[in-house]
């Protein structure tokens, strides 16, 4: 993920995998024209086949389906996020001002090991949950976080803001499972752990 920020303040996060989607395609492609050469020139050996077979629809499927582009905007100025996401052949776009953003969530994807992989996802008033990026990413630089944290701040949210404010904001729009699930990738907790702290939420005021 690209994050900029423009003269005036305006936060711009764009994401491309389009050249490595590409990079895919022209495997596949290879390996169809190997099987083009094989069936009609080469020996026709039904194993071979089949294995360049496999193998360019594994390509194929894999292109499309890490085929993705986004671009987010945080504009100060007019006080709106506008966000467009690509996802193979899938289309979303929006625009939300910052009164209706309740949280801004780095989430990981649970079972998460190793390099963290995270992708940002808002958290709106009335209880939508709104990925910038379908896919979760590799974020070893901290950049997905740093990004999430950049804009917290320019939505007037506390830039420090731990997980336990964004779990709060999931309790309160009713999200409980979601809740359960921040507590257990962000702190470690195990299920009961996790389900008796969101309990403990819900039941104060």
């Amino acid at each position: 993920m690209q994050v900029s920020e423009e003269p005036d303040g305006t936060l711009v996060l764009t994401y491309d995998s389009t050249r490595w989607s590409t990079f895919l395609f022209v495997l596949a492609a290879a390996m169809l024209a190997a099987i083009a050469w094989e069936y009609f020139a080469g020996r026709r050996e039904s194993e071979r086949i089949i294995g360049l077979f496999g193998g360019a629809a594994t390509c194929l499927l894999a292109g499309v389906v890490f085929l993705e582009q986004a671009r987010v905007t945080v504009s100060r100025a007019t006080r709106t996020i506008a966000w467009a996401r690509r996802w193979a052949f899938q289309r979303r776009h929006g625009s939300l001002s910052f009164d209706q953003v309740d949280a801004v969530l780095p989430e990981r994807p649970i079972g998460d090991e190793g390099v963290p992989s995270r992708r940002i996802v808002l958290l709106t008033k009335d209880g939508q949950s709104i990925p910038l990026t379908k896919g979760y990413r590799p974020d070893g630089d901290e950049t997905i976080l740093k990004a999430s944290e950049r804009i917290r701040a320019l939505l007037g949210h506390d830039a420090s803001a731990s997980t336990r404010d964004s779990v709060r904001a999931l309790v309160a729009t009713g999200r409980v499972v979601d809740a359960i699930k921040l507590l257990r990738q962000e702190e470690g907790l195990s299920l009961t752990e996790a389900k008796q702290r969101v309990d403990a939420m819900k039941s104060r005021p």
